[in-house]
């Protein structure tokens, strides 16, 4: 993504966008050009099986391997870009976007972990990852009655895809 340099998500840059009232639009920015990339790749890996996904299943299997990396590669931005704006608290958020593109990061993050790259070092990357999107969903419904659909649903989810992976529960994930 080609943006200006005062678009950047540096902690310089960070600080003045929160100052000027418009981090949350700065972070939607980069959440949907990371979430459209994720939405367009994520049919090349196992359990996203969507019209369009058995149309890949002729490719050849380095293009395939290649969108599976590229899908996950945005799927980690989206919980760094999340990482940084947890910093400045909900103003960074403040588009209902933000927390579908956090799920979705960590089922890809998950799913990729699984079956494409199932090793300690892709596990603990996806560990922290789903641990960061997790405290957006949750701080997206501080403050509120009841449990988040998101943050409830989140947990089921994820601890259902992260029992069925190996590679976490090696680590007691």
């Amino acid at each position: 993504m080609h943006l200006p340099a005062r678009f950047h998500l540096t902690d310089l840059n960070m600080y003045m966008h929160d100052d000027q009232h418009v981090i949350g639009a700065v972070v939607f920015l980069h959440l949907i050009y990371h979430g459209a990339v994720v939405d367009l790749t994520r049919i090349t890996l196992a359990g996203f099986n969507f019209p369009l996904a058995e149309a890949f299943s002729n490719a050849p299997v380095e293009f395939r391997s290649d969108l599976q990396r590229r899908c996950r590669l945005h799927a980690n931005e989206v919980s760094g870009i999340i990482e940084k704006g947890l910093l400045h608290g909900n103003a960074a958020f403040d588009e209902p976007f933000c927390a579908s593109v956090a799920m979705e990061s960590a089922k890809i993050q998950i799913i990729y972990s699984a079956t494409a790259e199932n090793c300690p070092q892709s596990a603990e990357t996806t560990r922290h990852n789903l641990k960061t999107n997790l405290r957006l969903l949750e701080l997206l419904h501080a403050g509120k009655e009841g449990r988040s659909p998101y943050v409830s649903n989140s947990r089921v989810i994820l601890d259902s895809r992260l029992s069925h992976c190996a590679c976490f529960s090696a680590n007691g994930g």
